[in-house]
């Protein structure tokens, strides 16, 4: 993938799809995006800087957008930023972030109620719920 990304001027990505890994790794290669304004490429193309959109589609609407393309337009050492936000490590620092600040929600928030028990809640004892807790609590601390 590499090899045939150095040799490209940009990546057209007409799909839709929830992520798009190949945008991120063409932009982690300092190439940019030709992407459909749908989708995962919303988030990870930076219109004007890692890339562009276009908004239907149809063949017509990506010959238009490749048509209006300049490579020039676009600095590789910016798009390489840009698709660093998309890292491994990012991603698991953000995750890491975030599990502790709802540990900590979860740490101070009062037992459940049992009306605000559902779903699989409803079908776990007091005693089960509590034990769950505890043992999710005492893996935490131990962190």
């Amino acid at each position: 993938m590499q090899r045939c990304l150095a040799g490209c001027r940009a990546l057209i990505f007409p799909g839709l799809e929830d992520f798009g890994l190949a945008p991120v790794e063409a932009m982690a290669c300092g190439k940019p995006v030709i992407a459909y304004a749908g989708g995962g490429a919303l988030e990870t193309v930076e219109n004007g800087v890692s890339g562009m959109f276009f908004y239907e589609q149809t063949p017509e609407s990506v010959a238009n957008a490749v048509a209006q393309f300049r490579p020039d337009d676009f600095d590789p050492s910016k798009i390489r930023s840009h698709a660093e936000l998309f890292d491994v490590s990012v991603f698991k620092e953000q995750i890491f972030k975030f599990v502790t600040e709802q540990y900590k929600v979860y740490k101070t928030s009062p037992p459940l109620t049992p009306e605000e028990r559902f779903g699989i809640l409803a079908r776990v004892d007091d005693q089960g719920l509590h034990s769950h807790r505890e043992r999710v609590s005492k893996a935490m601390d131990e962190r």
